[in-house]
């Protein structure tokens, strides 16, 4: 390579430049233990070591480096197949790590993935629990209930581990434990509390929206098929005031059809009842004299 050309001086400054740069991502489980990979064989050609870019206080002891970083407790790293191992890692320990070799130097950026516990209620009193880790390695769930493994009587174990089905729902303190190798790794106490709320039902919403529909419909239709009827049953008859047509000099409109009245033939009409006042009879026979009497 001919180093005297400046383009060529400069490619190499700069592939050094993004070399040194960069940063390469580790993660662990919490309680896990991180892996610094460096490919080293001994510390002794160990110059400084680095946390979100400010030094920290080393010591080196064989195979092993204590560092002190700002306000954080002194911490073990060990050297183990090239790599510098923290072990028991937590989630303060996630950061950006700079380890220096003479004249290399490494930057690692250490995310720590903790375990969580989600928690489905279900109106029939049973709940399910689910333990989730955003890690694509094999691992192995076990769950915790009060301090002791939950047994199999009452609850069901699905998916690997990682949910447990539970037919009643007592309260209590639910630990996840997340396997790996032989480590492991425990979730935040929960306390399970179901209170049933039933818009977490995923049938309820529908439930509850064609509810809203047919009370809606019998808002609309009752009042509607109410007035119909009603118009059926009872026809209203407008009857004009000839008075008040002559009065306004408006000439009487003709009724429609269905309102002419109905003209019944004189022989066709019943004849009128005669009343007699029998007690009037009575009383008009003691007011005028008997011409017999005379």
């Amino acid at each position: 390579m001919d180093f005297n050309s400046p383009f060529t001086l400069l490619c190499l400054l700069i592939m050094i430049t993004v070399t040194q740069g960069s940063a390469i991502w580790t993660g662990a489980l919490s309680g896990d233990s991180a892996v610094f990979s460096l490919e080293i064989q001994s510390l002794q050609n160990f110059s400084s070591m680095s946390r979100e870019d400010k030094k920290c206080s080393t010591t080196v002891l064989n195979d092993t480096l204590l560092a002190k970083c700002g306000t954080s407790a002194s911490r073990w790293l060990n050297l183990e197949n090239g790599s510098l191992v923290l072990r028991s890692v937590e989630k303060d320990d996630e950061g950006k790590y700079g380890f220096v070799f003479q004249n290399t130097t490494r930057y690692f950026t250490l995310e720590v993935v903790e375990p969580t516990i989600g928690i489905q209620c279900f109106p029939d009193g049973t709940a399910e629990l689910s333990c989730s880790v955003a890690s694509s390695e094999i691992l192995v769930f076990r769950w915790l209930l009060n301090g002791t493994h939950l047994k199999a009587e009452g609850a069901c174990i699905k998916d690997a581990g990682k949910k447990v089905h539970l037919d009643k729902t007592e309260p209590g303190e639910f630990v996840c434990e997340v396997l790996k190798g032989n480590s492991v790794t425990r979730t935040r106490p929960i306390m399970l509390s179901c209170s049933y709320d039933l818009l977490q039902y995923p049938g309820f919403i529908y439930i509850l929206a064609g509810c809203a529909a047919g009370v809606l419909i019998l808002l609309v239709a009752l009042p509607a098929a109410i007035c119909c009827c009603m118009r059926r049953r009872h026809k209203f008859i407008p009857v004009p005031s000839d008075a008040a047509q002559a009065g306004q000099g408006v000439e009487p409109q003709p009724l429609s059809e269905e309102n002419l009245p109905v003209q019944i033939e004189a022989e066709e009409m019943p004849a009128p009842e005669v009343l007699v006042d029998m007690e009037s009879q009575e009383d008009a026979s003691d007011c005028f004299p008997d011409p017999t009497d005379d």
